[in-house]
């Protein structure tokens, strides 16, 4: 069929490329292959990044959840009583100035003596 060119009429076919010189058509793009590889790549490295990402997301969720459950431990440990307002006022004597040791910006220091029996242990 296109051994005759003049047969051939590609009127209104603006898109169409090919080797044939007789019909007057521009030679088709070649995709390099430095591209191709890029295309390839970027195909394959967004999606491996989204499902690290959702791996990554899943695993702080998760471990910030655990967090929360946790119960924190007292920055003093355990081997300190809890021990009562009222057991402190009874110990400094309603807190008297007699038994004022000093005073500063964050409060006042007091002497006082627990008994043992108003210790509570954690």
């Amino acid at each position: 069929m296109f051994r005759n060119a003049s047969a051939v009429s590609l009127v209104g076919n603006s898109g169409l490329c090919g080797w044939t010189l007789d019909l007057h058509m521009r030679s088709c793009p070649t995709a390099s292959r430095r591209k191709v590889a890029q295309y390839y790549l970027i195909r394959v490295l967004i999606p491996i990044f989204g499902f690290m990402s959702l791996l990554m997301l899943i695993y702080f969720v998760l471990t910030e959840r655990k967090m929360a459950r946790t119960p924190s431990l007292s920055p003093l440990g355990d081997q300190f009583p809890i021990v009562s307002y009222n057991d402190l006022a009874q110990a400094t004597k309603n807190f008297s100035e007699s038994n004022l040791i000093g005073r500063g910006s964050c409060g006042s220091v007091y002497r006082g003596n627990l008994t043992k029996t108003s210790w509570k242990l954690p």
